[in-house]
This record gives structure tokens, sequence and C-alpha cells, in this order.
């Protein structure tokens, strides 16, 4: 069993560093000026929503430009805390990716109810380059509480209770 619980930890550790490139290098570019990006980086941007038909990257509806401002602001400082947490085996990476799992998730549902809705031909597509957004995030909300439950309870002093 520890060796699934490392093989997770690892995982998730992947999944954030990845995640600390996606979000400074791309998705920042939703709501900071393109002068803070070289040609390379605004040439992704413009890629992703050619390709994609990313309307929302696009148009940037207020309510997204929010959800991005979060990831930018909020979620980049609890990847690189996740990412050495679940790589060093930190308890309090339990409670970081727990954090982050519930926050990612939780905004991905108006993203994916948007595409879901929506008549753009790239419906299948968006949904298949977003909904892994919402499923690791899942995955590691799960696993965290299984790692909670699988410790002993400690009594106020911090010793295990026998």
């Amino acid at each position: 069993m520890a060796s699934v619980k490392r093989f997770a930890d690892l995982f998730f550790t992947t999944y954030f560093v990845m995640h600390i490139f996606i979000t400074v290098f791309v998705d920042s570019q939703a709501i900071l000026p393109a002068s803070l990006y070289p040609l390379p980086l605004r040439s992704i941007f413009s890629w992703h929503i050619s390709f994609s038909g990313d309307y929302l990257m696009r148009d940037m509806p207020p309510y997204f430009k929010g959800l991005v401002f979060a990831e930018v602001f909020l979620q980049i400082p609890l990847f690189f805390a996740n990412a050495y947490g679940f790589y060093h085996e930190k308890r309090w990476a339990r409670t970081t990716g727990l954090i982050y799992g519930v926050t990612a998730a939780t905004s991905l549902v108006p993203i994916l109810t948007d595409f879901l809705y929506s008549n753009v031909a790239t419906k299948n597509l968006l949904m298949a380059i977003y909904v892994p957004f919402l499923v690791i995030p899942l995955a590691l909300v799960f696993h965290v509480i299984i790692s909670y439950s699988e410790t002993q309870p400690r009594n106020l002093k911090g010793r295990k209770r026998a």
C-alpha cells in the first residue's frame, strides 16, 4: 500500500510542477498584459485558442477572468507548496492538497458547464482539455482523505493514542 501512496504522491508532484509552467506561461496571459510575455509564449497562447476554439480564453468573460486571477494569485503558491510537500511526504501537504483540490474542482464547474451548454464545434475538444483539471484535483481530494483516514488519531499532546 505504501508504494501506491508513493506513486500517487509522485504523480501529484509532477502534476503541480507541470501546472506551475502552464499557469505562469500560458493561463496568466488571460489577465496580465501581453507585453510581459515573449513572442513564443504569446504564440502558444494564440495557438491554443485557434486550435481548440477556446472562446473563454479568447473572449475572457468577467467570471473567467476571476477564475484565472484566483489560479494565478491563490493557486500558484499552492502548486509550489504541494509539489514540495508531496515529493518530500510532508504531513501538511494533505491540508494544502485538500485546499487546492477543492478550490480547483470548484472553479472548473462553471467552466465545464459553460462548455457543456455552448454550441461551439469544438465543445468535445474543450471538454477533453479541461476535464482532467477537474478529475485530477478530485482524485487528489480522495487521496488526501484516504491518507488522513489511515493515520492513527493523536491526543492533544501529539502522542499516538493507545
